[in-house]
């Protein structure tokens, strides 16, 4: 929720602000005494002893918060793997600051938190989020500054301080603690790989690898049924409303200084020619090259990506969301406000939906045998961390249950539309432009998320 302040500040304070009152937000949530009987408790592991160089941006431990499955459950060998969210850094500014937030520093993360703040795809209520409730939880800490791909040795200099950019070594450290420390992870029936924001796109950019990497260490994951599950991880690289590009030349700038380019496919960048292997590190790209079955679960009218990208305007290393004078001056797209636009001012908004649409469904992922999507209107992100989670539907049924329906499904060569659900569009008729009744824009989201929602 705390993006909606960028559009009144300037991107250099904003991102301050949001990192800031997110992390202690996330903290003070995760340090509540209180715990309801019965919900369990997540365990902070750091990762030091695994492996030393798996750090966050400040050289402190990554970490993995663990949420055991509940006492004779029959789901004790499933799991979640989550990657958690929180944008990105794209200059040395905006990495320094962010290095001193729990984005970028495990140095603040408590030592439990009680899982009953976890919401949606995580959530622990069995009558909202039936089976996945029961899986044991492995919540990567995201605090690499760049979408888990970092792969730098040593520091970085960023004007004097040093960084750290190891995205794919917190992943894999997370992965070899959790094989050696729980039988039931490296005999595990099955794990569900998500995350979302960046994690989704993590998720999306890493999946191949990271299944690759848990049937070839693991012996008793030979037979395990590994699936990808990204929410609101599908970003594209458009230009904003006044065709100036904005959040894509940031990120592409920051692959060399994180050593990103092992994270790309392998695949893609041999067939994809040089001047055009930049492509390989997108979301879309990833989705295409993707070896292991996905369901994406994202919105149409993404809110990040509508107000920071579409929306947005650039500013020195960084950008400034819902920054073009005519939206900030109208309010139009504001706390999820369509009331004050009119036409002409929807016309980009309505646009990104069409042209994300497109895109998806020309992807070689999204007509691969397998996978699955379920693609809203609502005009928000990461729904699937909430009560859109249950609530909002398409032709009558939820995204948890096109989720656990697709989950389920044993038949690898199931056609993808089997299960795609893909929402109506919005229309530019009248306000409050909307189409999907379910979405419930004016409702407000459930309570605090400790540490995932924080995008």
């Amino acid at each position: 929720q705390f993006l909606y302040f960028i559009g009144t500040t300037s991107r250099r304070m904003a991102s301050r602000l949001w990192i800031f009152v997110a992390g202690v937000v996330a903290s003070a949530v995760l340090s509540a005494a209180a715990v309801m009987p019965g919900s369990g408790v997540g365990t902070l592991h750091l990762l030091n002893g695994t492996d030393p160089t798996a750090v966050c941006l400040d050289g402190s431990p990554g970490a993995v918060y663990v949420i055991p499955s509940p006492a004779g459950s029959t789901h004790s060998h499933d799991w979640i793997f989550f990657l958690q969210g929180g944008g990105l850094c794209t200059s040395n500014a905006t990495c320094i600051e962010r290095s001193f937030t729990p984005l970028g520093s495990s140095k603040s993360y408590p030592p439990q938190f009680p899982s009953d703040q976890l919401g949606g795809i995580l959530s622990r209520n069995c009558t909202f989020n039936p089976e996945l409730c029961e899986y044991n939880i492995a919540h990567v800490q995201y605090c690499d500054g760049f979408l888990w791909s970092g792969d730098r040795t040593g520091s970085y200099d960023a004007d004097g301080v040093p960084l750290y950019f190891r995205g794919n070594a917190i992943r894999r450290a997370a992965i070899d603690f959790l094989a050696a420390e729980y039988d039931t992870f490296s005999n595990a029936k099955s794990i569900m790989l998500s995350g979302c924001s960046a994690g989704g796109m993590g998720t999306l950019m890493h999946s191949s690898a990271d299944a690759a990497y848990l049937r070839a260490s693991f012996s008793g994951l030979s037979q395990a049924k590994i699936k990808a599950v990204p929410l609101s991880g599908m970003f594209l690289t458009l230009p904003n409303a006044d065709w100036v590009p904005v959040v894509a030349p940031l990120a592409l700038g920051m692959v060399p200084v994180a050593n990103a380019t092992g994270s790309f496919s392998r695949t893609c960048l041999e067939q994809t020619p040089g001047p055009m292997q930049y492509l390989c590190f997108t979301a879309l790209q990833s989705y295409a090259y993707s070896t292991v079955p996905t369901f994406v679960l994202n919105s149409k009218s993404d809110h990040w990506q509508v107000t920071c990208t579409i929306l947005g305007v650039p500013v020195p290393g960084a950008e400034q969301c819902l920054g073009i004078p005519r939206y900030v001056q109208s309010g139009c797209g504001v706390h999820r406000n369509f009331a004050s636009c009119n036409a002409s001012l929807m016309e980009p908004i309505l646009n990104f939906q069409h042209s994300f649409t497109t895109h998806l469904a020309a992807s070689r992922g999204f007509l691969r045998a397998g996978n699955g999507a379920f693609i809203s209107s609502c005009y928000t992100h990461c729904e699937g961390l909430d009560h859109y989670w249950g609530d909002v539907t398409i032709g009558g049924v939820s995204m948890q249950q096109a989720v656990l329906a697709w989950w389920n499904d044993a038949d690898s060569t199931a056609p993808p539309a089997k299960h795609t659900y893909v929402d109506c569009d919005r229309t530019d008729a009248a306000a409050p432009f909307t189409c999907n009744p379910t979405c419930r824009e004016d409702r407000e989201r459930d309570g605090p998320v400790a540490i995932s929602r924080w995008q």
